[in-house]
C-alpha cells in the first residue's frame, strides 16, 4: 500500500502544550520515498519528515521542536531525538482527546516496508473544574452542604 495510516486514541482532555512522535520504527529500503505526517483530532497536519536521506534504509527516530538544532543522521536509525521537518507545535492550543494519526507515504511504491511502532508525549492543560466536595464540621442543629472549590494550577 502506497499509504499508510497507523490512529493512536487519546482519552484525555486538555489543551496541547508540546507534542513529541517518539519510538518511530519503520522498516523500509530508500527512506528517500517516504513523507511522514501526524493529524491531530482537529484535522491539523504536520509534515514531520520528508522525502530524507535518499537510499538509507529504514527509520528509528524521535521528534522534539526542542531538540538541538542540526540535521539528523542518515540513515536516521540512531533512536536520536531530533528537530521534525515542520514544527509540531502546529498543534499547539489544540484539544488532546481523540484519535491521532501517523501518515506514511511511499512516494515510489517500488518497495515494501512497515511501520512498526510510533508513540506521542503530550503535555497538556487540563481544564480546571470546581469539584464539590462535603463540608464537615457544621454546628449542631445545622443540616450540612456542598461548597466548591477550584484547584490551585
Amino acid at each position: 500500500t502506497p499509504t499508510v495510516y497507523s490512529d493512536l486514541p487519546l482519552f484525555d482532555s486538555g489543551s496541547v502544550v508540546d507534542v513529541n512522535v517518539v519510538n518511530l520504527d519503520v522498516t523500509h529500503t530508500w527512506v528517500g520515498d517516504l513523507d511522514l505526517a501526524l493529524t491531530s483530532p482537529e484535522g491539523t497536519t504536520v509534515w514531520i519528515m520528508d522525502r530524507t536521506c535518499s537510499s538509507a534504509d529504514n527509520i528509528d527516530i524521535n521528534f522534539n521542536d526542542e531538540a538541538a538544532p542540526g540535521p539528523w543522521p542518515c540513515p536516521p536509525v540512531d533512536g536520536g531525538t531530533y528537530q521534525p521537518s515542520n514544527p509540531l507545535a502546529g498543534f499547539d492550543g489544540e484539544e488532546t482527546l481523540g484519535n491521532w494519526t501517523l501518515t506514511v507515504r511511499d512516494n515510489a511504491n517500488a518497495d515494501g516496508g512497515s511501520l512498526n511502532s510510533w508513540s506521542l508525549q503530550i503535555c497538556r492543560t487540563v481544564p480546571v473544574v470546581e469539584t464539590p466536595f462535603f463540608a464537615d464540621g457544621f454546628e449542631s442543629g445545622t443540616t450540612g452542604g456542598w461548597s466548591a472549590t477550584v484547584p490551585a494550577p
